[in-house]
């Protein structure tokens, strides 16, 4: 369906409350045939832990292959939340700061700093962000 994400995986443990499916992104190098000797290609292994209660019944097993499911509009909010917006703080800051006497070392230090309090108060809510996020599991 267009209007998801999704990733294969494969079921790592069954929780009473979640399922833990790890998934292995790669990069776009991953599928070039210079891959060997180029270096730039990389894969790495992630976990998922998804609801039980979305699995809308459907039981799972260790080692079993599924697709891991999430609606885009949430990536796209992912995307807002740790690319977009820290990078709109960092202008707002060091743009007006380095046109000050702070100079432009001013300006990006303090563009800087900003951007770190917005991803410590990210930190800080992740209970609260993480928990719009809603994962759901597909067999294949």
């Amino acid at each position: 369906m267009a209007s998801e994400i999704s990733h294969e995986g494969v079921v790592k443990k069954i929780g009473e409350e979640a399922i833990i499916v790890e998934i292995v992104s790669s990069s776009a190098c991953s599928s070039c045939h210079a891959r060997g000797a180029c270096g730039a290609s990389d894969s790495v292994t992630k976990e998922i832990t998804v609801s039980r209660k979305s699995t809308l019944g459907q039981t799972y097993s260790p080692g079993e292959r599924v697709e891991v499911v999430m609606a885009k509009s949430m990536g796209n909010k992912a995307v807002l939340l740790c690319y977009v917006i820290p990078l709109f703080i960092l202008m707002a800051v060091s743009i007006p700061l380095s046109m000050s006497a702070l100079g432009e070392l001013g300006g990006a230090c303090a563009g800087l700093c900003a951007m770190a309090l917005w991803y410590f108060a990210l930190y800080l809510a992740r209970d609260r962000v993480s928990g719009k996020y809603e994962f759901r599991l597909r067999k294949i």
